[in-house]
């Protein structure tokens, strides 16, 4: 089996690439939390400046991935118990929060759902011209705050009620 998720240095910049490109690397429960651990040992690493963050193949992150995997949680039974965010609370709270170094997400392709929402958590977003932005889920209140939040760092508002709508959106 591949590793879901792999690093590489170049310099002081750290690139972590999501692996499952024969899936377009939609998010199973070990890639999610893969992704959070390699932004996390990148933060603590002094040797990294710079985080990139991008997909294997043709896309970014194809959102999550609904063909099922194996339960997995990298916290202990009690903790995973008590956690009430999961790997998707902790996308932003990592790479916002934990995470002091500037993340940059390199958008190289379709980017739906959850893979939206992890590009959006980066610091900075460069998205190809080839790239499709999509929001896959029903209208929620974490959706709203999400669009607010989006539109609050400088996100033209007309883009982001398209995305909110459901609309695909490609770079101009």
């Amino acid at each position: 089996m591949t590793k879901l998720v792999t690093t590489a240095d170049a310099g002081h910049v750290r690139t972590i690439t999501l692996n499952r490109a024969e899936k377009k690397n939609a998010l199973n429960l070990e890639l999610a939390w893969g992704v959070i651990a390699a932004v996390e040992q990148a933060a603590a690493d002094d040797d990294v400046w710079v985080v990139a963050l991008t997909g294997s193949g043709d896309a970014f992150c194809a959102g999550l991935d609904l063909s099922g995997s194996e339960p997995y949680s990298p916290y202990t039974p009690q903790t995973a118990m008590l956690d009430d965010i999961g790997w998707v609370g902790q996308f932003l709270l990592t790479i916002r929060k934990k995470c002091d170094k500037p993340v940059v997400g390199g958008v190289n392709g379709v980017a739906v759902g959850a893979g939206l929402g992890l590009a959006m958590a980066t610091d900075v977003r460069i998205v190809a011209r080839s790239a499709r932005l999509r929001y896959a889920a029903r209208l929620t209140r974490a959706l709203i705050q999400q669009v607010e939040r989006v539109c609050h760092e400088g996100v033209d508002p007309r883009v982001a009620v398209k995305l909110l709508m459901g609309r695909e959106m490609k770079p101009e």
